[in-house]
């Protein structure tokens, strides 16, 4: 049971509603089962009408060590869920940091459950008091598209087809995908690079086809898999024609300034996406909503990709897959924060810098420059990185 998913509401309104919770214990990625699942223990009693659930909670994932912090060499991490176990423990060649704190959850909420904490609490209250909203308030996330037939609609050996089946290149598109993220900018030429057969006009907002036959190599190219498109049987009953993509998106939204990044990495990977690229449906993308100031995009941009928006996360959402994946869902970016403006400036001003050294594959200067960037996010919401640890 995920109790931090938005996915997962039906199963917390049956045990708010159904019963007083007394522990809950959420086991993380300890492996401690065979099935490839990340279980939670729930303790409660039978007793319906409890309108705020208040309970002990603990959270159990693989972390690594911090430096100078002491660590219990358990057998299991089965020994160190007592509530009154804080820290790091070893177990079976694995570093697990436990958290203790408590779970306080109105029964009506819809929302995903949470720990809470002194520490986490103060932290997060300090987040709120130098922030100017969240990434909701400015911009909207948005899933990439979703072609149903990725065989036929995305490849990347185009160029080896005949020529009288290769579709014209106005309608090859570069696509963006979970392959190829990196921070700030795409590696441009990368070999992993896939092109998409997008049969939209990117100059309309309206999701209306292309007259396919007015493009003969790429009608030859469509008609060879015609039968295998026309099985999309959901895509016909909809009046849609037979060579669609299933969910294209806004074709003009490809067209303006954008923000991408995949919906599972270890650490946030969010960067720009060029004019004309499109985003596929193993990533996310996020544009500004209409009359934002453009800055406000660079702002996102350095805030998802500090070391401060992973405290955030962990705190606030810590969904974490295996090997410390983590979901960056749009359930989860909307609710990221943003500082102040008026405490931004600097920040602003490093983003160009990043950019070209990213483009530029400098490594050592990226490097100290996301130090950089770093330290300004973490004061730009009234913290330092030291006191958070």
């Amino acid at each position: 049971m995920r109790v931090s998913v938005q996915s997962g509401a039906s199963v917390r309104d049956w045990l708010a509603s159904q019963f007083q919770l007394l522990r809950l214990v959420d086991l993380g990625d300890t492996k401690l089962f065979k099935a490839a699942v990340l279980p939670a223990i729930v303790v409660g009693v039978r007793r319906a009408g409890v309108e705020v659930q208040d309970c002990e909670f603990i959270r159990v994932y693989e972390a690594a060590q911090v430096p100078g912090a002491d660590v219990r060499n358990v057998d299991s991490v089965l020994e160190v869920l007592d509530g009154a176990f804080s820290g790091f423990a070893r177990a079976s060649g694995s570093c697990f940091q436990v958290q203790i704190g408590r779970l306080r959850a109105p029964r009506a909420s819809k929302s995903p459950w949470a720990m809470s904490n002194v520490g986490i609490d103060a932290w997060l209250s300090t987040v709120r008091m130098n922030s100017e909203g969240v990434f909701a308030d400015v911009g909207k996330v948005c899933v990439g598209i979703k072609t149903t037939a990725d065989s036929v609609f995305v490849r990347d050996d185009w160029e080896c087809l005949a020529e009288s089946e290769r579709p014209e290149d106005e309608l090859l598109r570069p696509l963006v995908t979970h392959h190829v993220a990196e921070r700030w900018r795409l590696p441009l030429g990368s070999a992993n690079m896939k092109r998409v057969l997008y049969p939209y006009n990117l100059s309309i907002n309206d999701r209306v086809p292309l007259d396919i036959k007015r493009y003969p190599r790429a009608f030859a190219y469509l008609r060879k898999y015609e039968e295998k498109l026309r099985s999309r049987t959901y895509l016909i009953d909809a009046g849609r024609e037979w060579y669609e993509i299933w969910v294209p998106q806004c074709p003009s939204d490809w067209t303006i300034p954008k923000i991408a990044f995949p919906d599972i990495s270890e650490m946030s990977k969010f960067f720009l996406v060029e004019d004309g690229w499109i985003v596929n449906g193993d990533c996310y993308w996020i544009k500004l909503l209409r009359g934002k100031n453009p800055i406000l995009l660079d702002l996102m941009l350095a805030v998802a990709n500090s070391s401060f928006i992973l405290k955030f996360y962990d705190s606030v959402f810590h969904n974490k897959l295996y090997s410390g994946r983590r979901r960056f869902m749009s359930q989860y970016v909307n609710r990221f924060p943003l500082p102040k403006l008026s405490r931004a400036k600097g920040i602003l001003d490093l983003i160009p810098k990043l950019l070209r050294a990213s483009a530029a594959s400098e490594g050592a200067a990226l490097s100290a420059l996301q130090g950089e960037l770093d330290e300004m996010v973490w004061c730009a919401f009234g913290l330092n990185e030291e006191i958070a640890r």
